[in-house]
């Protein structure tokens, strides 16, 4: 049997108290909703696309980023090296998981440093039930990396302001400088930082912190030459209005209906109180800028991403991601804030049981676009004699890795001729045929071609257009004689009337 002695069980009572307990639980909480059927859905175009270039080889995938993808550069390098762990679906986004979950214990930090260890521990109970937090960790998209080391550099942040040193402001230059490389909207939570400062009175915590973010700005210079060159990057987004507004602020307070964003907004009222004391007392310059950096974290990249759509829209609720762990800790501030304790404690627990409305919706409703049901349909039908076209080109990538998945070569893929992300990655000289061009050429070499319209239900409407364009060309000599619609994909089967008559459908 085993004996505990004296001085193990007093280091016990020391070290594991009921707070490390409770950030355990929290912690484990939030890998059980990351990771629950983490690849049952189809990987949809953002997500295969992020898989082609992560198969790249080392120069491809420097030459990829470097021209057309330099945004999530080092997001498709990590998962080069995590691919080698399988390349199932549950495996790729298992990268995006676990940063999401190591985001957890950081927000607690954060919260437990600049405030007390209730706000931690509720600020990291809030943001593990969030269900839009859960969902960007179930990509293979670099969104999930984004919010962890932008959180983790806020945590190096606060550390450096109370404990200034140059090992602190040396962290907090590398993480942020990585931050930026997960994701160009990192940028504007380094925003935050710099507008907080205003609430930081002391001048040389000030210079050192400004002298850290140029030298930030210094270090992120390769990426911005390389985004000079990217045009059309963002597209699809509609520009900002009341309406978008309000779903997307609904979305990042968890999808839990209207009832969740008004409990978040009463929360964050409540915390104006202990907010506006620290900002108007002379003597505690440290604490208002803890409050200021968290305010300004939530709302400096919600601002400025509208104020950046007056010229080319950016406010989509997906690029709002960074502004869940303040919205999570402002929200616990006000929380812990409500007299008597079990009011607050009702208030926290009403706040989890709206979030668990939107997991539920996420996890039950939510769809992707079901590339690995349309791939799979298109190869069961398919001769070996078919050829199938893609429009827009770009969705050929998940098409082509389901396909590979299965071992079929069939049926042929005649546009885009090249892969899109192996045809940016190693341009030629010789430019890839027009689609018009090969839709000429398709009577003489096939009965039966199949075209896969993506993005049909979201798509813009030049996508769309385009796609109308096409469907009218190929029809003239290939009448339609099948149709299978899922979800963000349209699949039509063509084929010649003499065939059809030949051999039926």
């Amino acid at each position: 049997m085993l004996r505990v002695t004296s001085p193990q069980r007093e280091w016990l009572r020391t070290h594991i108290t009921p707070e490390l307990l409770l950030v355990v639980g929290i912690v484990y909480l939030a890998a059980l909703l990351r990771f629950f059927a983490l690849g049952e859905k189809s990987f949809w175009l953002d997500e295969a696309t992020s898989i082609t270039i992560a198969r790249l080889d080392w120069p491809s995938l420097v030459s990829a980023v470097m021209h057309q993808e330099p945004n999530m550069s080092l997001y498709y390098g990590l998962l080069h090296l995590w691919r080698h762990l399988g390349e199932r679906e549950a495996t790729l986004r298992s990268l995006s998981a676990i940063a999401a979950v190591a985001t957890i214990p950081t927000v607690y930090a954060i919260g437990r440093r600049a405030f007390d260890a209730r706000v931690g521990l509720l600020a990291a109970l809030f943001l593990a039930v969030n269900a839009f937090d859960i969902r960007y960790a179930q990509e293979a998209r670099s969104y999930a990396l984004l919010v962890f080391l932008t959180s983790l550099a806020t945590l190096a942040l606060a550390r450096s302001v109370e404990r200034p040193s140059r090992s602190a402001w040396s962290g907090y230059v590398l993480i942020s400088v990585a931050s930026v490389y997960s994701h160009f909207f990192a940028a504007l939570v380094l925003l935050a930082h710099v507008v907080s400062l205003a609430f930081l009175r002391r001048r040389i915590l000030t210079t050192q912190a400004l002298i850290c973010l140029g030298l930030v700005a210094l270090l992120t210079v390769p990426l911005g030459i390389a985004a000079s060159h990217v045009t059309g990057a963002i597209g699809g987004i509609p520009k900002p209005s009341l309406p978008g507004i309000y779903y997307t602020l609904m979305a990042i307070t968890g999808a839990g209906g209207w009832l969740l964003l008004l409990a978040y907004a009463l929360a964050c009222l409540l915390a104006c109180g202990p907010i506006w004391r620290a900002w108007t007392s002379a003597s505690t310059s440290v604490e208002a800028w803890r409050y200021g950096v968290v305010v300004a974290w939530l709302l400096v990249p919600i601002l400025a991403a509208l104020g950046i759509s007056l010229i080319k829209p950016v406010f989509s609720a997906r690029y709002l991601v960074v502004c869940l762990p303040p919205l999570s800790i402002l929200a616990a501030i006000g929380v812990t804030r409500i007299r008597p304790r079990w009011a607050s404690v009702g208030a926290a627990v009403a706040i989890v049981a709206l979030s668990a409305h939107g997991i539920q919706s996420y996890f039950v409703y939510f769809p992707k676009e079901n590339w690995r049901t349309a791939t799979q349909f298109i190869i069961a039908q398919s001769r070996p004699t078919d050829a199938v076209l893609f429009y827009p080109p770009y969705v050929r990538e998940p098409f082509d890795y389901y396909r590979d998945d299965t071992g079929h070569t069939d049926p042929t893929v005649v546009f885009p001729e090249r892969p899109f992300v192996r045809a940016l990655a190693n341009p030629v000289t010789t430019p890839q045929q027009s689609v018009d061009a090969v839709v000429d050429e398709l009577p003489a070499r096939y009965d039966r071609v199949w075209l896969v319209v993506g993005r049909n239900e979201m798509g813009t409407p030049d996508d769309l257009a385009g796609g109308r364009a096409l469907l009218a060309r190929l029809t003239q000599p290939y009448p339609i004689v099948r149709t299978r619609r899922f979800f963000g994909i349209l699949v039509l089967l063509c084929a010649k009337p003499d065939y059809l008559g030949r051999k039926g459908p």
